[in-house]
This record gives structure tokens, sequence and C-alpha cells, in this order.
């Protein structure tokens, strides 16, 4: 009896052929995806310190607001002063560091009397707003822009991925027949072989046994008993 199976180089084909199947259909394994999403995670991280560091100097700038509202007068207005810059930074983070020093100058110069170097710190501080407000803006920019690249990679991806998937489709299809008749052993060599020995005067029983896989041959012998069995009238 014939017990050819599937040969070393014939399972390496059907590895492979699978392998390529799966390739073709899984998403997650394109190229590119880990590298937008970084992009992506890169550029949220940008617009959230901006917006941060912003928020910090704003803060610090309260603080000495606060503090300069503790010298006025009691009246109305103080409290006013006072609880609105509490009640601001309640709403802020942590006030940054270099720009509580920079403040304080500005206070000092106020309180002292320094109109020249109060002004020129307030000129000073104007520029870096402007260059706070830039940073931000860009940063938005940015993450406006991964935003629009996301979605024409998920677009792209989505026809590649309704291709593939029709192409991994019919390959599983055809690796399906190829492992079939390969454990079957009908390939169209087998059948001419089982007909030349038939011609060739074999009796078919011992044809088939020479030439069909166990399965199969085993298949057609229980067929056969089935339709050779009497039948109930």
């Amino acid at each position: 009896m014939n017990n050819k199976g599937l040969t070393g180089i014939e399972v390496v084909a059907v590895v492979a052929l699978l392998g390529g199947a799966l390739y073709l259909v899984v998403p997650s394994i394109f190229p590119g995806a880990s590298k937008r999403a970084k992009q992506s995670t890169e550029a949220t991280k940008a617009v959230e310190e901006a917006n941060k560091h912003q928020a910090a100097v704003v803060a610090a700038s309260v603080v000495k607001m606060g503090e300069v509202a503790h010298l006025v007068e009691n009246v109305p207005v103080k409290s006013f002063l006072i609880e609105g810059s509490c009640l601001a930074l309640s709403r802020r983070p942590t006030p940054d560091a270099k720009e509580l020093l920079e403040a304080e100058k500005r206070k000092n110069a106020f309180l002292s009397g320094q109109l020249a170097v109060k002004d020129k710190l307030y000129a000073e501080a104007s520029g870096e707003t402007i260059k706070l407000r830039n940073a931000l803006e860009k940063a938005n920019i940015e993450r406006r822009a991964v935003d629009l690249e996301l979605e024409k990679a998920a677009a792209a991806e989505h026809a590649q991925f309704t291709q593939k998937l029709a192409i991994g489709g019919i390959a599983l299809v055809f690796l399906a027949g190829f492992v079939y008749l390969k454990v079957m052993n009908m390939a169209p060599d087998t059948a001419g072989k089982s007909m030349a020995d038939i011609r060739a005067g074999v009796k078919l029983t011992k044809a088939f046994d020479a030439n069909l896989s166990p399965r199969f041959y085993s298949r057609i012998r229980k067929a056969t008993k089935l339709a050779t069995e009497p039948k109930d009238d």
C-alpha cells in the first residue's frame, strides 16, 4: 500500500504558504503602525507640556499678585484680590520656579517705584509670553498634522487590509485544496499510475492499493461496501 505523505520540502512549502497568508490578513504586523503611534504619543506629550508650562508661568504671576494684594488696605477689593488669586492658583499647576523669581523682580521694582526697571522687566516678560504662545501653537499644529497622517494611514491600511484579506482567503482555499490532495493522494499522476496498472492487467483493487493513500482507499472500500449491500424492499 502506498504510504506516501507530505515530503519535507512540501511541509516547508505549506508552512511558508500559511505564513504568507497570515501576513496578508493580520494588520497588526503592518510596518509603520508602531512608528505612527510613537509620533502620536510624542505630539500629544508636546502639547501637554506646552500647556502645562504656560499655566505654570501664569501661576507664578498670580502668586505675586496675591502677595501684593495683602499689602492693600483693608477694603473690599483686597478680599476680592486675595480670594481670587487663591482660586486661580487652585486651578493651575505648581508655579514655575524660574518665573517666580522673575515675578518677584517685577513686584519689587513696582513697589519700590523703579518704573524704568519695571517697564523693562514687563517688556521681557511680554517677549517670553509670545514665545510661549508660539511654542503652544507649534505643538498644536504638529498634533493636527500627526492626526491627519493617522487618518490617511488608517484609510490606506483599511484598503490594504481589504485587498490582502481577499488574497489571503484565496491563498487559504488553495492551501486547503493542496493539503487535501496530498493527504488523499489524488493528484493527476496518482490517477494516471492507477489507470496504467489496470490497463497492464493489474487488478483494480491492487492498483488502488498500490497507488492511493490508505485514507482515500479506505473510503473507497467503505463506499463500495455500502453500495453492494442489499437494500431493503
